[in-house]
């Protein structure tokens, strides 16, 4: 009686412990490029391939008062451009006017972004999207307008990679 009692203890412990399993923990999907967007992002960065004028970082170009602007992507799809905090353009206007408003969208595999507003009407590939960095590359002809009203003449085929940091 004594081995069949421990001949069925054995099979039962074994079974018992075949059966545990350890849980494993389903991955968190990362957070979709449509979600990541909407907030507030001002340009940091800025450079140009082939150089424009001999430069590559074509940032510092930008005026202090356009330079700090925020980009602010909403969730509808739409984007203003606001002041940003430097006083130097200012002229007793607040940090948060709008200078321009437009709209903003991604292709089906939101790889690449579309942005409208003002003299900006960019298509730009994404490099890198995560919650506090977006870095994108398009052609630069489209600041031709932009460029022109600082005299700076952007050579054809010319790349911008611009980066941008949250809010």
């Amino acid at each position: 009686m004594n081995k069949i009692t421990l001949s069925l203890i054995a099979i039962f412990a074994i079974l018992a412990l075949s059966n545990c399993k350890k849980k494993t923990e389903e991955p968190v999907p990362a957070p979709s490029r449509s979600t990541l967007i909407v907030k507030s992002w001002v340009l940091t960065g800025a450079t140009a391939s082939p150089a424009v004028n001999g430069l590559t970082n074509v940032y510092f170009l930008l005026p202090p008062c356009d330079a700090d602007d925020q980009y602010i992507f909403k969730a509808d799809k739409t984007i203003e451009v606001q002041e940003g905090s430097s006083t130097a353009c200012k002229n007793g206007k607040p940090a948060t006017e709008v200078k321009n408003q437009g709209t903003w969208s991604f292709n089906t595999d939101e790889s690449k972004l579309t942005f409208k507003a003002g003299l900006f009407n960019i298509q730009a590939d994404i490099l890198e999207m995560s919650a506090t960095q977006m870095k994108l590359r398009t052609d630069a002809s489209a600041f031709a307008t932009l460029a022109a009203t600082y005299n700076i003449i952007i050579p054809s085929g010319t790349k911008a990679d611009l980066t941008f940091t949250a809010q």
